[in-house]
């Protein structure tokens, strides 16, 4: 089902206002199994474990102040058992080793510690968004975005059609560094799926291109990531647009389309004047366009069909 959250969430408004009531953590000291990769969990995994590491902080805090050390103690490492399976409180950790070695100024121990914090960082979900994307709302319906990263930052460059800007554009850029300041999380209430409870944000800057002057503006804008989905939002303008991921066989195509272009760009330039120049690819990348937006739409389609649930299919029925 796609998800939506209002834009003055997106801009920051009530960002210190939680919407759901506080849940109850019931979470065991043993922490169960997880299938992880590279050490750290993902997906839901992580948001399960990010939720249990903020009960028990709570339980060691309440230990503490109850004088229960026992109780403390075991808190304590089994927040830290959890933190190994979050790679942003592995980050931060590493992060505090570095700058106790600058405090020694142990020159060795600092460079182990980068070393092991880019390893780090790339587990951390806003650096795992690199590839193709679909738009799945306004401008950009239908339209595909590559998204790649230039070290700590993430770019969005537009593929097709020339809604917003031209294709081959970059159309946004966010700042995803762990060290940098970001906006607070919104917290978002009545979902089951535990990665949706609390959206994460990243603060960039989106382009628009004035379509009678053709100048370019950049204006101050914000990436939500919401579970397998992300969002970009120009704030000063109000709009957002939802982002999902093409699928594999589709991206092979795309790609191989896009090759195709280039090698043809490259080919054109050197054989004709720069005014005769033009790309005979123009029609295939609209057909290329529209076959993605149609397999988006049945995807969506059957989204919708499947939330519906058996109560709507038989309001159908019933109509007959």
């Amino acid at each position: 089902m796609e998800q939506t959250f209002s834009s003055s969430m997106a801009m920051g408004f009530h960002e210190s206002e939680t919407l759901d009531e506080e849940e109850e953590c019931t979470v065991e000291l043993e922490l169960a199994p997880m299938s992880l990769l590279g050490g750290f969990a993902r997906g839901e995994e992580l948001a399960e474990v990010r939720h249990t590491i903020n009960c028990l902080q709570s339980r060691f805090d309440e230990a503490i102040d109850s004088g229960d050390f026992d109780e403390a103690s075991r808190c304590r490492e089994a927040i830290t058992e959890a933190q190994e399976r979050d790679p942003l409180a592995k980050y931060n950790s590493l992060r505090a080793h570095k700058l106790q070695a600058e405090n020694r100024q142990d020159i060795a121990a600092m460079e182990r510690t980068n070393d092991q914090m880019r390893v780090v960082k790339h587990y951390l979900p806003q650096y795992g968004l690199e590839g193709l994307w679909v738009g799945r709302s306004g401008a950009l319906k239908k339209q595909v975005i590559r998204i790649s990263y230039e070290d700590d930052m993430l770019v969005g460059t537009k593929i097709y059609s020339d809604n917003i800007v031209p294709s081959g554009e970059v159309i946004f850029k966010v700042k995803v560094s762990p060290e940098a300041t970001q906006p607070q999380p919104i917290d978002v209430a009545h979902v089951t799926d535990p990665r949706l409870k609390k959206l994460e944000r990243y603060t960039g800057k989106g382009r628009v291109v004035d379509k009678k002057s053709k100048s370019t503006h950049w204006l101050p804008g914000q990436m939500i990531l919401v579970g397998d989905y992300f969002a970009f939002a120009w704030l000063p303008i109000n709009l957002q647009i939802f982002f999902m991921r093409v699928p594999d066989n589709i991206t092979a195509q795309l790609l191989t389309l896009e090759e195709d272009r280039q090698s043809l760009d490259r080919l054109m330039s050197v054989e004709a004047p720069e005014s005769e120049s033009s790309s005979p690819l123009t029609e295939r990348e609209e057909v290329m366009g529209r076959m993605v937006g149609d397999e988006m739409e049945m995807e969506m389609q059957m989204e919708a069909e499947a939330d519906a649930g058996p109560e709507a299919q038989q309001r159908e029925l019933n109509e007959e």
